[in-house]
């Protein structure tokens, strides 16, 4: 499936992005906006609303899919958990949001995989090359799916 074990989890956030097809966060600050106000659009978890609400929907549609998504977000999750490194530098409190933010994109990053012939959603798949580079993917500027990725 994906090898969330292999990811660098924020080991290059804050470092410059070149992309223009995104937006750069200016700090750790603004990135951990999603994740410690609860931000209007998101999830307690720093989530955006509006493509969590697809891919749930979608599996919500194929229940005969929600016993494979169950079974590999259980495995994401073990690979994720052993790997996840958030900086020493980020408050206590703020690295247990982070990781449970961490973890509920993993479970939607699987799901979203489990489901990708019944939904265009690409939202938890398009952040993936962005974690995968070790950057920090904080957000959505613009009314999903119209708008950029904020990164971090």
């Amino acid at each position: 499936m994906v090898a969330l074990h292999d990811i660098p989890w924020f080991q290059r956030a804050g470092q410059p992005i070149t992309d223009e097809r995104v937006v750069r966060a200016g700090s750790w600050s603004d990135a951990l906006a999603i994740v410690e106000r609860g931000a209007e659009g998101y999830s307690e978890r720093g989530i955006l609303l509006a493509p969590k609400h697809a891919v749930i929907e979608a599996l919500d549609r194929e229940p005969a899919l929600r016993e494979r998504a169950e079974t590999a977000t259980a495995e994401a999750l073990r690979n994720m958990t052993a790997s996840l490194h958030v900086p020493a530098s980020v408050p206590a409190f703020t690295r247990l949001a982070l990781a449970d933010h961490v973890a509920s994109y993993c479970r939607l990053l699987v799901t979203e995989l489990v489901v990708k012939d019944v939904t265009t959603c690409t939202y938890f798949r398009d952040q993936l090359a962005w974690w995968r580079a070790g950057h920090f993917p904080c957000g959505w500027i613009g009314a999903w799916p119209a708008g950029a990725m904020r990164v971090f």
